[in-house]
């Protein structure tokens, strides 16, 4: 028995190849990795967090996914739930570099839109400046900061204090006062001590 297909029915074989290669192509550009606005959630480790992702989506909301922080191995910054930032994704796994996963990945693996993403902090309008001239370091209660500038380097801020363990050496410049363990105040400026209390 042969089905017969009424004038409205039949669809041009060229017009059935279009929109399949369209569909296709709109399919492989979803199933890429996006850049997504996220905040983190968990701070996992030094190098390490769990973001939420802060889009839209219907009808459920993206999962939190934990990730790599883009940043080198030498610094470890104070990273704090509730900071802002970006989650862009690699175009092959990175998960064997990070401790997330393992193996080496092959130039011709497909990968998941959300597995092989990394964390970039976002600045923002709510940031002031403290020193517009200098590059400023700062631990996240405000109490401390580091100071870079031009005319020098400043330790500033409400607990501003520097420690040190081992040696300090300086030129003769040296203008300060300090504590010694047995609790004598010692005075210094341009490299002389003036007074000890």
């Amino acid at each position: 028995m042969t089905t017969s297909f009424s004038s409205s029915q039949k669809i041009p074989l060229a017009k059935s190849l279009q929109s399949l290669g369209k569909a296709k192509a709109q399919d492989a550009v979803a199933a890429l990795g996006k850049g997504l606005p996220c905040t983190v959630v968990e701070v996992v480790g030094p190098g390490i967090v769990t973001v939420n992702f802060e889009v839209a989506v219907t009808p459920s909301p993206l999962p939190q996914i934990t990730m790599p922080v883009g940043k080198p191995s030498y610094i470890q910054y104070p990273i704090q739930v509730g900071d802002i930032g970006v989650a862009l994704s690699a175009d092959l796994r990175t998960g064997g570099l990070t401790g997330l996963g393992s193996g080496v990945p092959n130039i011709t693996d497909t990968v998941g839109n959300l597995a092989a993403m990394t964390f970039f902090w976002l600045g923002s309008t709510k940031e002031e400046f403290i020193n517009s001239a200098a590059v400023t370091l700062l631990e996240p209660t405000g109490n401390c900061n580091l100071q870079v500038a031009p005319t020098g380097v400043a330790v500033d801020g409400t607990n501003g204090n520097l420690s040190t363990q081992g040696n300090l050496t300086s030129g003769t410049g040296v203008t300060a006062s300090f504590t010694t363990p047995t609790g004598q105040t010692v005075m210094v400026v341009g490299g002389i001590i003036v007074g000890i209390y």
